[in-house]
């Protein structure tokens, strides 16, 4: 009786312990099965029924008598034989358990997403049935929780592609005989149902090597890629969709600003268009080679890569481009500063009384019209001097926060051109500005050059 009791209980804990039921609910057609430590497990009514929605959404919790409990699981054959079109997982799903064959032979599907938080696909569990009627998934995404696939887990013969979206890849689960080797991907050796071994492997950047270093990934599948969209100019990088990570080549591109405070670089390429680069480089370098990064915007449509240094060509240059101009100023009243057509505007406002105190200040002309005054970014405090009353004062127009502001400049430090392309956005509180950078304004200040519009 011992020995039976110890078998048993090796294979409850092989198929993985569940919390014990205290109820069965039915939501939208869908039964769950809950569990007496308060979550729930998506199962099917009975080992012989089948679900027939077409589409189906596995949701983050369900409720009875007003007391959620989280779906954190899909019980074995859960979508067994279903035939939905589409299965997916609500956003922030807690499944994080899969049992087996919970989405064999649902031979509609054409694309299945495994959710985040999910370690272990086990055997059978997204699999063929019968080669006569097979399973039709061609895109599988697998998260970057997966810790191992169970053998025979995928059986997939239609795939055209595979994601995995962990930096490192799965363990993989085989059975060893004297003459073949079963793995994940197969039935059994000699079945045309087989995974295709022509489906294309994706992975995230950087990750290819570990991938066909794995056995039974790089042994089995034909093409492993990494997950990047390669461009050739940062005007294509511009048009790439935001979040996805992008290799963009640059042949003799330039590293035309350095903006301390936010520690970006300003890189220029043929095309004369710009993107923000963080590392350290020198004002002046010419960039030949790539760069690999997530294409991201803040809120001023500046573009943020992460540079990798072990893949960049980089030509050492020093000082300022030899491109560099020093601009003019427009002279203009202060009526004409506050409009928002001069906004970022280089400018120099002419017989203005000064008043006020440390940075801030307030420039008054003779129709009693005002604007304030400010080292908005404390860069050129030390090499700013505030001029005499009834003088004139040199920068650039910026609408922030509160109103409008010149934001002084010494002539000597301009070193480049003027940013000049804003847009107006309605919003329920009002308008605000958004700057639209269609080209930058450098100072130089104590040996270092600075976009002011960078911060």
């Amino acid at each position: 009786m011992k020995k039976i009791f110890t078998f048993v209980s090796a294979v409850v804990m092989a198929l993985g312990m569940q919390a014990a039921a205290i109820d069965t609910i039915q939501v939208d057609g869908i039964y769950y099965q809950l569990n007496d430590d308060q979550t729930a497990t998506l199962i099917r009514y009975s080992t012989s029924s089948k679900y027939e929605i077409d589409t189906i959404v596995v949701p983050v919790t369900v409720e009875k008598e007003e007391v959620s409990y989280p779906v954190v699981a899909l019980g074995q054959g859960a979508f067994r034989n279903a035939t939905s079109r589409s299965i997916t997982f609500a956003e922030g799903s807690q499944v994080t358990t899969l049992g087996m064959q919970c989405f064999q032979a649902a031979v509609n599907l054409q694309e299945l997403e495994i959710p985040e938080g999910v370690t272990l696909i086990p055997m059978t569990s997204i699999h063929n049935a019968t080669a006569t009627n097979p399973m039709k998934i061609k895109k599988l995404i697998l998260p970057s929780t997966l810790d191992s696939l169970a053998l025979f887990s995928i059986c997939l013969p239609q795939l055209d592609t595979i994601v995995f979206k962990g930096t490192v890849p799965p363990s993989i689960a085989t059975k060893v005989t004297a003459t073949w080797t079963q793995n994940p991907w197969m039935v059994n050796v000699n079945n045309a149902c087989n995974t295709n071994t022509e489906a294309v492997v994706v992975v995230p950047f950087g990750a290819k090597a570990a991938y066909q270093n794995t056995a039974w990934i790089g042994d089995y599948f034909t093409t492993i890629q990494e997950d990047v969209v390669e461009v050739a100019t940062i005007a294509d990088f511009n048009a790439v969709e935001d979040g996805k990570t992008v290799k963009l080549t640059l042949t003799d591109a330039k590293v035309t600003a350095y903006a301390d405070l936010q520690h970006v670089y300003y890189i220029e390429d043929a095309t004369a268009a710009t993107v923000v680069a963080i590392d350290t480089l020198t004002v002046g370098t010419a960039l030949n080679g790539y760069l690999i990064g997530t294409k991201s915007y803040n809120d001023i449509d500046f573009v943020t890569f992460e540079l990798k240094e072990s893949i960049l060509n980089v030509t050492d240059a020093s000082g300022i481009t030899a491109s560099e101009t020093t601009l003019t100023p427009t002279v203009m009243t202060i009526p004409e500063a506050c409009d928002m057509a001069n906004y970022a505007r280089l400018i120099t406002i002419e017989n203005v009384a000064i008043t006020g105190s440390g940075r801030n200040k307030t420039l008054t002309d003779a129709n009693e019209n005002t604007i304030k005054s400010r080292d908005l970014f404390g860069v050129l405090s030390t090499e700013f001097t505030w001029p005499e009353e009834a003088a004139s004062v040199t920068g650039i127009c910026l609408f922030y926060m509160t109103g409008w502001f010149i934001i002084p400049i010494s002539e000597e430090a301009i070193v480049a051109k003027e940013a000049t392309a804003i847009k107006n956005i309605e919003t329920e509180s009002g308008k605000t500005v958004k700057f639209i950078r269609n080209g930058q304004l450098l100072i130089r200040h104590n040996g270092r050059v600075y976009n002011v519009l960078g911060f």
